[in-house]
């Protein structure tokens, strides 16, 4: 079936038409949430919320549209929402990103070297601090930009940004990052 026809199920008030859509995208819009919030509790109930957000509002949801994108901006506007409420905290050491990146790396996929797997370890934790002191303004564009693969013009609908404002966002947040780098002694990180 379908994701069109999923939707238009849903919108008919199928329960299950709406768990296929929820499975396909919970697990990136958690990770997401996760990065957003800071925590798996917080993000999960992030998700939740989200999804009975979306539940409610899947009659306007105009069908044809994609549904990833509509659920992921409904689950970024709680994160953040909760990350106004609580605005401190850490994120976890095993900071997970795109396939490829530089601070994805994988400890158990590597060939037994210690020193790279430390090395990487502290790449990822310096990345998750950096990450962490930003304001919640900044590090949704980060987020979405470079663990969710999204396009800046992608980000500024996702967020009801302006395009300027997203790029203008993202440019500040990798100075911050980098400066944050750089005072912790971290700042071989390449963006």
């Amino acid at each position: 079936m379908t994701e069109a026809e999923l939707v238009r199920r849903c919108q008919g008030g199928s329960v299950d038409a709406f768990a296929e859509l929820y499975r396909s995208t919970a697990a990136r819009a958690l990770q997401t949430a996760r990065l957003i919030a800071g925590d798996w509790a917080t993000a999960e109930d992030c998700l939740q919320e989200g999804a009975i957000r979306a539940w409610r509002a899947i009659g306007r949801f105009e069908p044809g549209r994609p549904f990833a994108p509509w659920f992921l901006k409904i689950v970024v506007n709680e994160a953040l929402k909760t990350r106004r409420r609580s605005p401190v905290y850490e994120l976890p050491d095993n900071l997970v990103s795109r396939p490829g990146s530089a601070i994805n790396a994988d400890p158990d996929a590597q060939s037994g070297d210690a020193d790279l797997h430390l090395e990487q370890l502290a790449a990822r934790q310096a990345v998750a601090a950096a990450l962490a002191s930003l304001d919640a303004a900044h590090r949704a564009p980060v987020v979405l930009f470079y663990f969710n693969d999204l396009s800046e013009k992608e980000i500024a609908t996702l967020l009801g940004l302006r395009l300027s404002t997203v790029k203008s966002r993202l440019h500040t947040a990798r100075r911050r990052m980098a400066e944050h780098l750089r005072i912790e002694g971290a700042d071989t990180f390449e963006w």
